[in-house]
């Protein structure tokens, strides 16, 4: 028996051996095949290599701010509990909810949402001018900036057409593709400029708009500096329409207000609380107080 023990230790140390082994191995060689990668951008890149060499990095720091992100929310959520969290966080609360659907929710508590979401939103009675008038005023903007972008997005379209038929009818040293930045941004700026017709906003879709669009810059660049077939003033033109499209979603769009009439409110305040019921985070007695409570103060 005591000879079986040593073999049994030596046997479970070579298996631990062997299991962190790939783990030693992906640590050790991260490193120079992210240096090879970046090596490689560089030397072969050409007039590409600095956009290229940004976008390489960003795409390796990707995962670990996933990471990063889906670590805070967890730790968030543990604090917080998960009314407060999902109240907080509508987007997860539509996740929990896909999750939960898909499990499959008992048939009791089904059509007992399905009551409460078939019940009809009260009338509050008429706004105030002061309210009205804010409420006009924030939905101008919105049709303001959506019709700006929209510009934008038509005079986009209208450059890259122009950089592919130049492209296409002059010689060229080297393949030139920029026109195709100015397309892709023409088509996220018509996106972001539907949204704002709604009065919608999205988080992701204005940082990777920019980022085509400077892309588009560096491409008119590459146009002006290798080919020499184009005018500095399209580079300028390029940055120009990443300024104003960033000035219309971080500098205007975030600050206006989309004011709800009460029977919004409360028709927004109501799903929120359904969804919370149908997740479990509050009971039928809490959900009918507060439903209660929200038609009285309005």
């Amino acid at each position: 028996m005591s000879g079986e023990a040593p073999v049994k230790k030596k046997k479970q140390w070579c298996l631990g051996m062997l299991g962190i082994m790939p783990l030693t191995f992906a640590i050790g060689f991260s490193g120079p095949l992210v240096f090879f990668g970046a090596m490689m951008i560089l030397i072969h890149g050409g007039a590409w290599c600095v956009p290229l060499f940004l976008s390489y990095l960003a795409v390796l720091m990707l995962p670990t701010s996933l990471w990063v992100g889906r670590r805070d929310l967890n730790n968030l959520h543990f604090i917080l509990g998960d009314e407060v969290f999902y109240s907080e966080h509508p987007d997860e609360m539509k996740k929990a909810l896909r999750r939960k659907r898909r499990k499959g929710i008992p048939r009791e508590r089904a059509d007992r949402v399905e009551q409460y979401r078939s019940e009809p939103v009260p009338e509050f009675g008429g706004e105030n001018e002061r309210f009205l008038n804010e409420r006009r005023k924030g939905r101008l903007l919105f049709l303001a900036a959506a019709v700006l972008l929209a510009a934008l997005a038509a005079w986009l379209f209208v450059q890259a057409n122009h950089l592919w038929w130049v492209n296409r009818n002059t010689g060229r040293k080297q393949p030139d593709l920029s026109w195709i930045f100015p397309l892709a941004g023409g088509v996220l700026v018509a996106v972001t400029a539907l949204l704002a017709f709604f009065r919608k906003m999205s988080r992701w879709l204005p940082p990777v708009t920019v980022l085509v669009l400077l892309f588009g810059a560096w491409g008119a660049y590459v146009s002006v500096s290798v080919n020499a077939r184009l005018v500095l003033t399209d580079v300028l033109k390029g940055f120009g329409c990443a300024a104003l499209y960033a000035l219309v979603c971080y500098g205007i769009l975030p600050f206006v207000k989309d004011l709800k009439s009460r029977e919004e409110a409360y028709r927004t305040y109501a799903e929120q609380q359904i969804d919370l019921f149908e997740l479990g985070c509050i009971d039928e007695d809490l959900l009918r107080i507060r439903l209660d409570k929200k038609r009285q103060t309005g």
